[in-house]
């Protein structure tokens, strides 16, 4: 999966940001801030501050201020889209893949028993 990623040239917390961000817009039909993205991710707010802010410097997000209080709204833009539909079904079957592995490795794991 980190090779696809590399590929794709985020990393796998970036993506995971992406992926949420997108997420969270699509529910809620409105901008997201970092907060919300934090607590789906059980991330604390500064290491989800810091992958921000990264991902808005090479583009793929739009921040402006919240009307109420000191955050940000937070959107994806089209560079994340594109990113997000070209390679979320690879990520998808990579993870459908990893987790038949372990299931199997359960499988001959109890067969020992």
């Amino acid at each position: 999966m980190e090779q696809l990623l590399v590929e794709a040239g985020v990393t796998f917390k970036e993506w995971l940001v992406l992926a949420t961000i997108g997420e969270l817009v699509a529910i809620k039909n409105d901008a997201v801030n970092q907060s919300e993205i934090a607590r789906r991710l059980l991330l604390d707010r500064r290491a989800v501050s810091n992958i921000v802010l990264a991902l808005d410097r090479r583009g793929f997000l739009s921040r402006y201020p919240e009307y109420f209080g000191p955050a940000w709204r937070i959107f994806l833009e089209e560079k994340a889209e594109r990113l997000l539909a070209r390679y979320d079904s690879a990520i998808a079957n990579l993870g459908r893949a990893a987790s038949n592995d372990d299931q199997g490795k359960a499988r001959w794991a109890g067969d020992d028993a």
